[in-house]
């Protein structure tokens, strides 16, 4: 834990369980089934402590005995999930117009803060947003210590794991090849990168040079173990100081974690060589089975989706960026569509069953087969390309 952490508050979760036992106590969490039992009054001490919102170096101060010890325990809470991120919700205008007319379209529950989240429609624009949201800091603070992008490792030797990434990762470049050369010349910025998985099939294929930006740690630090070639760069995208002008820009499902989306485009538009471009994938709103059943839409993903986006919006902020739009399409979800949607996350969760086995895997991978079958092209997701507009 850096020293930047320390100033991040914390709050018990509402999902823990206590049993007593004479000098020792249990503690469960009802919503991942992590359970431990506790022999330290030290523990006991910090949940009752964080009972309220308080910055981990207060708590620090208020504890006897070795910080470091001390540090080490408070992570341990928070990667068991006994202690959560407090997400300090602030009301916000619309991140596109500015204004401050809305109304309610849904209220999404969320188990892990026993919360529900409201996302909003803009008056003036349409466009949809987490309205109150998480302020940055609680944000940043959530992935770097939960290496939230990183959802399949790089590294793993799980047969159908491998077979899934390898396909998504030549989708890509294939895709990105209908618009733009790519060779030893190219240079690439790959915007919340996570472990690097496209980023190192892209390198590899291509050798070219790639950067990867991320605020989570963990996942940079596995890339710069695995693939040293790679360079990567840990901050806010939008508020980076990057010397290093791109080719192109990939942003696979990250514009709809940022608070300020139009600011993230301008960034990427002073990071372009003249005609470069860029290629945002996103959740589309708009889409046939948002449309149907937004409550159970598996990329609402409150509250970490701070905004949804339809093409007309993505057109609207790339074109008031000054960049051309070169082409915009549709895709089916594919094979995450049931293992993202929120009750097979929750199940997935409670029993443990994460990655724990090539044919839970699997299943998961049929059932999304058959359900697929069911969609329309200009389904869950939207593709949109834009090229950097010469201004004169």
């Amino acid at each position: 834990m850096n020293n930047k952490q320390l100033d991040y508050s914390l709050i018990i979760s509402p999902n823990l369980k206590f049993k007593q036992f004479g000098n020792s106590f249990i503690v469960k969490n009802v919503f991942n089934g992590n359970k431990v039992v506790f022999e330290n009054n030290t523990v006991q001490h910090l949940l009752d402590y964080f009972s309220q919102t308080r910055k981990i170096s207060e708590a620090l101060d208020s504890l006897d005995g070795d910080i470091d010890r001390n540090i080490y325990i408070i992570k341990k809470l928070i990667e068991w999930d006994f202690l959560i991120v407090d997400l300090g919700l602030i009301e916000r205008s619309c991140p596109l117009c500015k204004s401050n007319n809305n109304h309610l379209l849904i209220e999404h529950e969320n188990n892990y803060y026993q919360k529900r989240f409201k996302y909003v429609k803009c008056d003036s624009c349409s466009f949809v947003y987490l309205n109150p949201a998480p302020t940055e800091t609680a944000l940043n603070f959530f992935y770097s210590f939960k290496n939230y992008y990183s959802v399949i490792p790089v590294n793993s030797k799980k047969k159908f794991e491998k077979k899934l990434q390898k396909k998504s990762n030549i989708l890509r470049t294939n895709l990105l090849q209908d618009y733009c050369k790519i060779d030893e010349t190219s240079k690439i910025l790959d915007v919340g990168s996570g472990t690097g998985n496209f980023a190192s099939y892209l390198s590899e294929r291509y050798n070219c040079s790639v950067t990867c930006i991320d605020k989570d740690p963990l996942a940079l630090s596995f890339i710069n173990t695995h693939f040293p070639s790679i360079k990567t760069i840990e901050t806010d995208f939008k508020q980076s100081n990057i010397d290093e002008k791109f080719d192109l820009i990939t942003m696979w499902g990250y514009i709809e974690h940022e608070q300020d989306p139009m600011l993230t485009i301008k960034k990427a538009y002073e990071l372009l060589e003249p005609n470069g471009l860029i290629v945002i994938d996103a959740p589309n709103i708009d889409g046939t089975l948002a449309k149907k059943s937004l409550h159970s839409w598996a990329y609402l993903h409150s509250p970490y989706h701070l905004c949804h986006f339809e093409p007309n919006t993505l057109k609207k902020i790339l074109e008031d960026a000054n960049f051309n739009i070169i082409d915009l399409k549709f895709k089916k979800t594919g094979a995450f569509l049931l293992k993202y949607s929120d009750f097979v996350l929750n199940l997935i969760y409670k029993y443990q069953l994460f990655y724990s086995s090539s044919s839970v895997d699997y299943l998961f991978y049929l059932l999304s087969k058959i359900f697929r079958k069911g969609e329309s092209n200009s389904d869950s997701r939207v593709i949109i390309i834009g090229k950097k507009k010469q201004i004169s």
